[in-house]
């Protein structure tokens, strides 16, 4: 849920490397400058990968796919180096990546393929395909799922399916088990035909535990899951005076099932293992939130509710009561946290928000930390209010000014009386959000709930609170 920023130049200059790139017009003269053993320049720590690519590959050219008899190819340095929107610029990349979800189907160990066996891996691959027990509609939906993207691709996919799969509209009335059979052949085909296997060249382990693995993820200076937002993801110093990161790395498009992003920094997220390792795991993650691009930002918030918003409900006066005081029932829960995309964000946004919010279960995950909601809403309510916030502003300014050496004080940085209330430095007096500690988040959006009175108050009219809900 929180937007990562990019690596800094320390991982990779790019800057530095085009203006290198720019004084040679012969590309196989830039490819022996990059690949010589005794190299007088450096552009961030990952050039090492980058270099042992070119020198495996003898070209700065990478093959990735074969459609009829046409080759697609993806340039080292963008591949490896590149932002997210520059990689799924190159001609091929977009059909590539539908193959790859197309191939999820196929089973892993296997085992041939049966007609439940396909409809129910379809539904989990494809979210927003109709709920449909009709094999042949389904696989005709899964071929043209999504398809309004630029001319170019389009075109790539219409040849590749018109080439493997057309002939499957045409078998005379085949019974399920047959459709599931050639179905299978088609994708096996696919699959050792188009695909070019780059395994050997972009394998992960070349990464693994190193040190550079270590850089790159505490390079990008987080303290907790982009993911999440609840656990830490942090870094120490080893003995031999190392920085090492807790955090797990993540392909945010799984290496198993897109091999040819295995060792590209776009690719790579650090997060917990609960969110990588425990819910994410092999599920799509096409349709959530890609961290370095975006965030829940101000699209989305938490949401700290009654779970019995009728107030002619008989549990509604108690679980009122309950919620005022800070008591948390142990009978059933009185409370409820959710998460409510905003009003006017776009249809494309909110579907990977609640991609986001489904795979990672984050309501269902942040309902544990009900009590830490009620803390919240009771500060709150008690403080959050004019005559306080001005006292706790005066302490801070006094506090500033006893301490002042040099222009520096650590009250400066944390100049907010919200610091006080909650222990967070969110700066939101300077506009600049911080959510760089675990339930951040969910803090402050129900702290803001309470500002602006959303949340239903003794002493509110039924109507009010019906509507609050």
């Amino acid at each position: 849920m929180n937007q990562l920023r990019w690596y800094s130049s320390d991982i990779w200059d790019q800057q530095k490397y085009d203006d290198e790139h720019n004084l040679y017009s012969n590309q196989q003269d830039w490819l022996d400058h990059l690949t010589e053993d005794k190299t007088l320049f450096n552009f961030g720590a990952y050039f090492q990968i980058l270099k042992n690519v070119l020198k495996n590959n003898n070209s700065m050219e990478i093959e990735f796919m074969k459609i009829d008899s046409h080759t697609y190819q993806i340039k080292a340095d963008v591949l490896l180096t590149a932002r997210r929107e520059s990689v799924m610029k190159t001609r091929g990349i977009t059909v590539y990546m539908r193959i790859c979800r197309l191939l999820r189907i196929l089973n892993k160990n296997g085992n041939t393929l049966t007609p439940d066996i396909i409809i129910k891996k379809a539904h989990s691959i494809y979210p927003d395909l109709p709920q449909s027990t009709n094999l042949k509609s389904l696989i005709a939906d899964i071929i043209h799922y999504q398809l309004p993207f630029n001319s170019s691709e389009r075109i790539i996919w219409d040849h590749f399916v018109s080439e493997y799969f057309n002939f499957l509209t045409f078998l005379p009335q085949p019974s399920d088990a047959i459709l599931a059979r050639q179905f299978e052949n088609v994708l096996n085909y696919v699959k050792s035909n188009c695909l070019i296997d780059n395994s050997s060249l972009l394998n992960y382990k070349k990464l693994g535990d190193s040190a550079l693995r270590h850089k790159v993820l505490t390079d990008l200076g987080i303290k907790v899951c982009p993911y999440c937002n609840r656990n830490y993801i942090t870094w120490y110093q080893s003995k031999d005076n190392q920085r090492l990161t807790t955090a797990d790395l993540d392909h945010y498009y799984q290496k198993d099932y897109y091999p040819l992003f295995a060792l590209s920094l776009f690719n790579f997220v650090p997060s917990c293992q609960v969110c990588n390792s425990r819910l994410k795991g092999i599920n799509p993650m096409e349709d959530t939130l890609y961290p370095f691009e975006e965030g829940f930002d101000q699209d989305a918030s938490f949401k700290f509710q009654l779970s019995t918003p009728d107030p002619t409900d008989p549990d509604y006066a108690k679980s009122l009561l309950h919620s005022w005081l800070g008591i948390s029932s142990t009978s059933k829960p009185e409370c409820k946290i959710s998460i409510e995309i905003k009003k006017g964000v776009s249809m494309d946004k909110c579907k990977r928000i609640d991609g986001s919010i489904r795979l990672f279960r984050l309501e269902e995950i942040y309902s544990t930390h009900i009590d830490k909601a009620l803390d919240i809403a009771i500060i709150s309510r008690n403080f959050d209010n004019p005559d306080y916030m001005y006292y706790c502003n005066k302490l801070l300014e006094n506090l500033n000014k006893q301490l002042h050496i040099n222009s520096l004080s650590i009250f400066k940085a944390y100049y907010d009386a919200e610091w006080l209330l909650f222990g967070y430095h969110w700066h939101i007096k300077k506009n600049i959000i911080n959510y760089d500690a675990p339930l951040s988040r969910m803090t402050m959006d129900i702290f803001q709930q309470h500002r602006n009175q959303q949340f239903p108050y003794i002493g509110m009219v039924p109507q009010q609170t019906n509507n609050q809900n």
